[in-house]
Parts: C-alpha cells; structure tokens; sequence
C-alpha cells in the first residue's frame, strides 16, 4: 500500500485511522496485484515467442541460407564426391585434393616440380650488443669467496658460486686472469664444454688467451660472455640464507597496526587482551581520555603504560608513527605477545590492529651444515641498516663464533646477540627494534653487468637505445611507407609493420639472435621490396640485417608442375583447376593419380541432418502449443506471485513457482500452430516439374501421433534414390520458382513452383522477416513480440502492450494514492469536529458547575 507524507495522527475519537484506511483501501489495492500478474503474464508470452523465433532462425540460417556449407537451398550442396590422392597405389600427402561444386567425376595426374615459396631475409649476424664488461666497472671487493650468481642458458638455470676471493691486494691484472679462468671452468662444469664462454679481451677487441704465457703481457680491457646459437642469461641468486639462520625474512619483534584516520579515538571503559608467552592480561585504557590526531604520542605512552603495569615490568615499548601508525615492540625478544579482542567493548580495532595479531619470537636455530663463506644478510636497528657478510667457515657448527661475527658488526648500536639452547638471540634490546632481513646480492653488479643481463635483444628498448638511432627513420616496405622516432621500441616498430599492408611478417628470434622479415604471400612475383628515406633508414636496415644486406634464406618463387601432361606454374601452392582444388605440399618425383567418385553417403548424412534438425524445430513449437496451465490446486493455476507472497518465500520457491506458471501461456497459440501445419504441407505438396515427391525418397511423416508430425528416413531407399537419380533429388530440394517472394498476388503459383527448401524458407520469411515489405509489415511472430537486439525489440504489439498496461498500473496507483489522502483527510475533518464538540461539551458543563 502507498503511504501519504502527510502527517497523520489519532485525536479524540479513539479511531486507528491507519488500520481503518488500511482496510478501506485492502480491494483496490487487490486490483493493482491482478493488473501486475496480467502485465507479467504478457512479458512471459513475450519471451516465449521470442523463444521460438530464435528456433526458426537458427533452422533457417543452417539450412535455408546460400552461405551456409550446411545449406539445401543450392543445388550444388547436392553434389557430393569422394577423392583420392595416391603414388602407385599407394595414399599420398604431397598433394591434397578437394572437389568443389562444379566437379567432374573422373581421373587427374600431376607431377610437383617445385614448390611456391615466399621469400625470407634474416640477419647476417647477430643483432644484440654482446654481454661484456669493462675491467674499470668491477667492484673487486664484494667479489669473495662463496658470493654467487645465477647462469640461465636457453631456459635452464644453474648457480656459479665463487672458489677465489678477488678482494685481496693483488693487481686487477692478475685478478681478471683468474677470474675470466675460473668463470669458465665453473660453466663448463654447470653446463658442458662449448656452450658458453667467458673471453677476455684488449682495447681493441682482441681475445687474451688467459692461459696462454704469450698473452701474459696483453692488457685486459673488457670480459665477455659469449653463447653463441643459445639465450644466456646472467642474474643475481635471490638471497634466502636469513631462513638458514632459522628466522623468516624481515622478521622483527615489533608489529605496526593500520594507519588510524577517525578522530578523536575514544577508548572509554574499552577493553583488549594481551597474552606475553601464555600469560593473559585484560588492558584498560584510562576512561577519561579522548585522543584527538595530535594526541598519538599521548596514546602510545598511555597503551606502554597500561600494557606494563598489568605485567609489573617492561614488557614493550609503545610508539606513534609519522604516518599515524601505532607501533608495539618487544622488550625481550624471546617473548612471544600476542593480541586479542575484549570480551566486552573491544578497542583493538580501533589501536588498528586485527584479533589474533602476535609479535614472534625473534630467535633461530642455524642451519651450520652449509657452508657459510660468501652468505650474507642485514640486521635494521631502529632503521638502521647493518650489513653482515661472512667471509669464514664456521667450524663444527660452532654457533658461539657466528654469534661473535655478529655481535663484532652490531658493536655500538646497543644490542647484543647471544647463544641460548641452540638458538641466536637478541639481548639487551632495550625497546629498540629490531629486524632481521635477506641483502640483495651484488655479484653481477660487481662483475660489471646490469642484473638479468642477456645476448638477446630486449624488443621493449628504443631504436636510439638498441641501435643508436638519433631522427625519424623513413623506410618503404613493398610500396608502404613508414615513418619511425628514436623513441619508438623495437615491438612497436615489428607491430606497425605486421598490421600495414606491406604483405610481410617481421619477427625477432631469440635463439639465433637474429631478425627475420617473411613475405605473406607465395610467387615469383611477390618479392620483398625495401627501399630508404634518411640516412637513418640505412643505418636502423644496416643494423638489422648487416653491413652487406640481410642473408635471403629463401627467395619467392612459383609453383611448377605437370597437370594431365601439361607442364604449368602458379604463384601459390593452393589453386583450382576444373572444379578440383589442389594443395601442393612437396615435390614429387613421380606422378600423383587423383581420382574423383561420387559419394551419397556424404548426401545421406546431410539429408538426415536436415530431417533431425526439421523434427527438433518441429517438437520444440509442439511443445510450446501442447503444453497445459499447471495448477496450484484442485482449480487454481499457478499466477505471477505478488510482491507481499515473494516476501515470505526463498529464491529457489521463487524460481519454481515462477518455472510451474510460465507453463501454458501459448497452448493452442494459432500463429504457431499455423507455422508447423504449413511446414508439413509444404514437404508434401507436389513441387510442379518435378517427377517424385518426398515419400518417394524414403522420407515420410511417423505414424506414432505423439510425434505430431515428424518425420522418419528409409535410409536405404534414400541412397538409392540418389544414386539412381541425384539431379531430380536436388531439383526437388532447390527448385526455385522466378515470381518474387515480395509479389503478394501470385503467392500460390510461387508456392508451386518453389522446391521444398525454398518453401520452407518462405514460410519462416513470413513469420520471422525482420525487413518490412510493401505494405510495411514484418514477419507476423515479428510484428507480434519483436526480437533482441534488433530495432523490433520494442517496436511491437506486445511491446506497445506491455507499455500501456504500465501505464495504466502507474495511473491507478496515482489514482488510488488520491483517494487514500482523501480517507485520511475525511478523517482528520471528524477528529476536528469532534475535538470542537469536546470543547463546547466541556464548557457547557464548567457553566453548569458554576450555577
């Protein structure tokens, strides 16, 4: 029921005005509920209609439309073949033969001389810089010992750990000698002899033979890795020795809560819990306090105290972070802390930090049986980076020396590392924290590399960047121009040039190194044409393809072969000769007889697709005119619930009421029944000019009468008929009368003269045509109920309808809003009259007193 916004109240008459309304207004508003469920009952037929145009369509559209491979409207889908391709008996791929729709039956023979090739240009030497180093750029001292890096090698990665330490006085000289020497053991270790170089190499890029006493003397400017014909890559090990160490990486004893945003925090009488290694505390904050933003010092120092005074001693230490963060850190790291919510008014939320939120212990148990040479990590006090590298063996697992090592490093910063029951320990933290992390290692950087360097090029760099291009780089590709900035990345440029209309494809292989540019199409006459604008057209070609042009792996080229005796050529492998399309796949050298049979299997099949296809349209439109109203009850139906009955039900109730009462809607509906009784008679009729009709072809209408009209297949006199007659099948499939489907006057003569196919369509035309013909009307079903996404969704009777009775619901609902306001109203007119008579009464009776 509507409700007024007018102010309604009870007066004197003792009335409930709004139950009295209520149930004034109870029939009418009965009215609006049938109004409803007759609009949703429209809607439901709506989409049953919808429904079945849909069947139609996807009926006509598979068999009665030309462009379909599955169509029986053209009389060439009633040719079918069968076609061999064989070397003296023998089956062959080197040709492969399809007969098209206006193939003869016979025998061909061909002979492949030479294929059609597309031409190919490749690069004559690899295109990305080499992977190498200036002496100058090596950081000698972080190169010790045990440090590592990560060799990947066409996808497969291996760790080359460090056997000298390079951080020692001697010459750079003789270091680089024994570094290039030792590289290269370790890799051919890792990865066999041959495949990967290290190369030392003078100013002028010569090679030092490292070994060689000759090149003792030379000087070594550059090292290089070299893997030719491979991807290598090299990379920094990621670090995870702090887990070896028996802590997780950036492990700390303090925990920082989310950033706090609404203000004031007020924590009155709030409570949490805190439990240090088991023991349990309940935490009050003091009940007169609100922290406003500028009062998180105040908070912090408030939360130590609280929290300590509950355990009589320091347990943490409290801060405020600049970013409004409340940060709680351990006192003895050995204690585990963790937090939880108050039973009652919990404030751990508001201190932003989460139910079960814990502070760890923060002690390990190493792992010493690995070795420790070269390991290294970061130990943050108070921020405060310390960075720990291990440089000795720790004999026998002796935990007590990795404990001095670390406490020589943090000497000074006010802690202490300790040995208890196995484990390292932090002591005399004194409130600071404390975290322990994983380093980032530093070897490739300090052999002279960017991490994740590689031989192959990186298609995300600029032209300026991979090739030094500093202007516009002009280029013509085949007669497409192109115009590229130094800014432009190598993918861009590759992607421009595929999309173009140039007919090449431009590839990078990254196992060659090298850059391929392929012609699309096959023939002598397809070559690829590449010409320059700017000098730096010639340097970005130069630098893709070499000094002295690229390397034509392949050059375009014809077809050549003998055809039935005839020698010929084409520019593609793929042509068509006399209904026969021929696919070239290798040279032959000796002939590949074709022959050409016809095949009514293949016929058959289609037919009897067409006939299950015809019956399924036909039981689904059955379905919908057969089917009967559901019934609630002995003689209720299922209705469209109302709004107040969907109220008490679940969704799924919902879904099967609504599933019971959309049954029915177009039993009897003579529009579709008028559809499937024109289909049958159309099959049935005779097709003028022609000598058989349907049945005489083994196909006939089922005598079982549940089936209402569908039909069944004689297979075997329907192979026959083909074979013995496949012309006068297809004439009765696909003959076409010349009156125009749009001449309304001699409709029946066309209907005559029209083959079955033909028919068919015309009748689905009618009913499902979304075009509008002389007269401006549409398909009937069309016209009736419209179709998605199209211009008929709502341009339609139903539509319209469906319009309307909105409308009405929508104005009576009005209506009956007015009326409602009015009972109120008359209401209200009796509680004044009452009211005064009340006032008049009262006086009467004061006088009355008085006398």
């Amino acid at each position: 029921m509507l409700v007024s916004n007018r102010l309604r109240l009870t007066g004197f008459s003792g009335f409930d005005t709004e139950s009295m309304v209520e149930q004034l207004m109870k029939a009418e508003y009965t009215k609006v509920d049938t109004m409803k469920q007759k609009l949703q009952k429209l809607k439901w037929q709506q989409e049953g209609y919808r429904e079945m145009i849909n069947v139609l369509k996807n009926f006509r559209d598979k068999y009665l439309d030309i462009l379909s491979k599955d169509n029986l409207i053209s009389a060439t889908s009633f040719r079918a073949y069968s076609i061999s391709t064989k070397i003296n008996g023998v089956d062959t791929t080197a040709v492969q033969a399809e007969a098209s729709s206006s193939v003869a039956t016979g025998t061909h023979t061909i002979k492949v001389t030479q294929l059609a090739k597309n031409e190919i240009w490749e690069s004559n030497k690899t295109v990305s810089k080499s992977m190498a180093s200036s002496i100058d750029s090596i950081n000698w001292d972080y190169l010790k010992k045990g440090k590592t890096f990560d060799i990947t090698l066409d996808g497969v990665k291996k760790t080359i750990t460090l056997s000298n330490d390079y951080s020692g006085p001697a010459l750079d000289q003789e270091k680089a000698r024994q570094l290039v020497a030792e590289l290269n053991e370790k890799i051919s270790d890792a990865f066999g002899a041959g495949n990967v170089e290290v190369i030392a190499k003078d100013a002028d890029g010569n090679k030092i033979d490292v070994k060689n006493v000759d090149d003792i003397n030379k000087i070594i400017a550059n090292i290089e890795f070299k893997a030719t014909g491979h991807t290598l890559k090299i990379s920094d090990t990621t670090n995870t020795y702090v887990s070896s160490l028996g802590f997780y990486n950036n492990q700390t004893n303090a925990i920082t809560g989310s950033k706090l945003t609404s203000f004031p925090v007020d924590l009155s009488d709030g409570t949490f819990k805190i439990s240090v290694n088991g023991e349990e505390k309940v935490i009050t904050l003091p009940s007169d306090k609100v922290y406003n933003e500028g009062d998180l010092d105040t908070l912090a120092s408030d939360l130590s105290n609280a929290i300590n005074d509950a355990f009589g001693k320091n347990v943490v230490k409290v801060t405020a972070t600049d970013d409004q963060q409340l940060k709680i850190i351990s006192y003895n790291t050995s204690d585990e802390i963790k937090f939880s919510n108050g039973d009652t008014n919990n404030i751990l939320s508001k201190l932003g930090f989460n139910n079960g939120a814990k502070i760890s212990k923060l002690e390990g148990a190493p792992d010493l049986t690995i070795s420790e040479i070269g390991k290294e990590f970061d130990i943050y006090v108070d921020g405060k980076k310390i960075s720990i590298d291990l440089t000795e063996e720790i004999a026998n697992g002796n935990i007590d020396r990795l404990a001095e090592i670390i406490n020589d490093k943090v000497q000074g910063e006010g802690i202490e590392v300790a040995v208890n029951e196995g484990k390292l320990v932090f002591k005399n933290t004194n409130g600071k924290e404390i975290r322990i992390a994983n380093s980032t290692h530093q070897t490739v950087k300090s052999l002279g590399f960017t991490n994740g360097t590689t031989n192959v090029l990186n298609l995300k760099d600029t032209l300026g960047n991979a090739f030094e291009i500093t202007d516009d780089v002009k280029l013509e590709i085949n007669g497409v121009s192109f115009t590229f900035k130094a800014t432009d990345t190598i993918q861009s440029v590759m992607d421009q040039i595929n999309k173009s209309n140039a007919g090449v494809n431009f590839s990078y292989n990254s196992v060659s190194d090298k850059f391929i540019l392929q012609g699309e199409k096959e023939g002598a006459a397809n070559k690829i044409r590449i010409s320059t604008g700017s000098p730096e057209g010639d340097k970005l070609m130069k630098a893709m393809f070499g000094e002295s042009g690229p390397n034509i792996k392949q050059e375009a080229a014809d077809a050549k072969f003998i055809l039935d005796g005839v020698e010929t050529q084409r520019s593609s492998n793929t042509f068509e000769v006399d209904g026969v399309k021929y696919t070239l796949n290798s040279v032959t050298t000796e002939e590949v007889q074709i022959t050409i049979k016809g095949d009514p299997d293949a016929l058959v099949s289609k037919i009897k697709d067409f006939v299950n296809a015809y019956n399924e349209l036909i039981g689904k439109i059955n379905g919908k005119t057969s089917e009967s109203r559901v019934k609630s009850g002995k003689y209720e139906y299922y209705e469209p619930l109302t709004d107040e009955q969907k109220e008490s039900m679940s969704d799924k109730d919902i879904e099967l009421w609504e599933e019971a009462a959309k049954k029915g809607l177009l039993r009897n509906d003579s529009t579709l029944m008028k559809i499937t009784e024109s289909m049958r008679r159309a099959l049935y009729d005779s097709v003028e000019g022609v000598g058989i009709r349907i049945f005489d072809i083994g196909i006939t209408t089922s005598t079982v009468y549940s089936d209402k009209g569908k039909l069944v297949i004689d297979e075997e006199k329907l192979r026959k008929a083909i074979e013995e007659n496949p012309d006068q099948i297809a004439e009765l499939f696909t003959k076409k009368s010349n009156i125009s489907y749009n001449d309304s006057e001699n409709r029946s003569k066309r209907y005559a003269e029209n083959g079955l196919s033909a028919r068919l369509q015309d009748i689905i035309n009618d009913n499902i045509r979304t075009t509008m013909d002389s007269k401006g009307y549409r398909g009937i079903l069309i016209e009736k109920a419209g179709l998605e996404n199209t211009t008929t969704v709502s341009n339609n009777w139903m539509s319209k309808e469906i319009d309307r009775q909105s409308q009405a619901i929508e104005e009576f609902l009005e209506k009956l809003e007015r009326k409602e306001n009015n009972y109120f109203a008359m209401f209200a007119r009796m509680e004044s009259a009452l009211a005064s008579l009340n006032n008049q009464t009262s006086y009467f009776t004061s006088m009355l007193g008085q006398q």
